[in-house]
Order: C-alpha cells, then sequence, then structure tokens
C-alpha cells in the first residue's frame, strides 16, 4: 500500500472520530464556547506534533538528544449517551471560569434518541449534569460528575429511576 495512502486514511479516520456534535448545542453561547474548546485543543496537537517531529529531526541531523515535552492535556472528550426513545434535554453547569469570568457551562443540549453527544470538556473539572425527557427543568435529575473519572455518560431512564429512589 502506498504511504499516501496510509496517511489519507490515518487522517480520515481521526478527523471521522474527533468529530464533535454541535447540532445538539441549541444554546449559542455553548455552541461557541465548544468550538472555542475544539479549537484550542487543535492547536495545543498541531503544536505537539510539529514540535516532536522537529525534534526527531534535530535528532538525527546533529546526531544529539534533544528532548521535547509535549503539553499537559487539558481537554478530554466526554460522550452523552442517549438510549431511550425519548430526547434527552442537559445542561452541564460548574464553578469553573472558561474565559472573561464566564462559567464553562453547557446549556441546552438536545440529544435525540438512540444518539451520542461527544463534548470536549477541560480536564479535572466538577459540573452539575441536569437531564430529563421534558423541556421542564423542574422535572430535571442532577448528577455529580468530574471530567476526569468519566469517559462516557449513560442517560438512560434506569438512572433516572435510580435518582428518583434515592
Amino acid at each position: 500500500m502506498e504511504t499516501k495512502t496510509i496517511v489519507a486514511a490515518l487522517f480520515l479516520s481521526g478527523f471521522a472520530f474527533s468529530c464533535n456534535t454541535y447540532e445538539y448545542i441549541h444554546d449559542e453561547t455553548s455552541r461557541n464556547r465548544q468550538k472555542e474548546i475544539h479549537s484550542s485543543r487543535a492547536g495545543n496537537v498541531t503544536f505537539d506534533v510539529m514540535g516532536c517531529m522537529s525534534s526527531a529531526f534535530l535528532t538525527a541531523l546533529l546526531d544529539t538528544e534533544i528532548g521535547f515535552e509535549p503539553s499537559e492535556k487539558v481537554y478530554k472528550r466526554i460522550k452523552l449517551i442517549n438510549p431511550s426513545a425519548d430526547t434527552m434535554y442537559v445542561n452541564m453547569l460548574t464553578d469553573a471560569n472558561w474565559k472573561n469570568e464566564e462559567y464553562c457551562d453547557f446549556n441546552d443540549v438536545r440529544i435525540p434518541p438512540g444518539k451520542t453527544c461527544k463534548l470536549l470538556v477541560p480536564i479535572g473539572i466538577n459540573y452539575n449534569l441536569y437531564f430529563g425527557n421534558t423541556e421542564n427543568p423542574e422535572n430535571d435529575k442532577k448528577i455529580e460528575v468530574n471530567t476526569a473519572t468519566f469517559k462516557k455518560i449513560n442517560l438512560t431512564p434506569e438512572l433516572i429511576k435510580k435518582l428518583e429512589g434515592e
């Protein structure tokens, strides 16, 4: 197989798996915040890749060890999964700031039945995740999540029933 074909396949598969689901975020401020986080992360990844490649090239050229330390991971992708037959309405609220004293909240996320919403979030942030299958926030259930420990969250009716029993 040609090198160009392999590189193209890797690029396309990486692009396909890194897609965010902006269409599920109906709050314009939250959608813009998600796009900013995505582009910030893309910039960090690009810088790290270029730094590693430059380090490897200079190490080979100068026959000396040149170390490059990639930047620390700041963002993480989480999946909000809706396996139910109803649309799930989700709000993720935190007291962590994003920019200009704004909180890094994600409001009015509507996940269709059987779909998954992928979000990029800062690592190690505590979120109060409010969700329910009606638009009425008074009926929402709340769970607390830390983005360092969760990768997938199933928004199932069983989880709602479990929370109601508490």
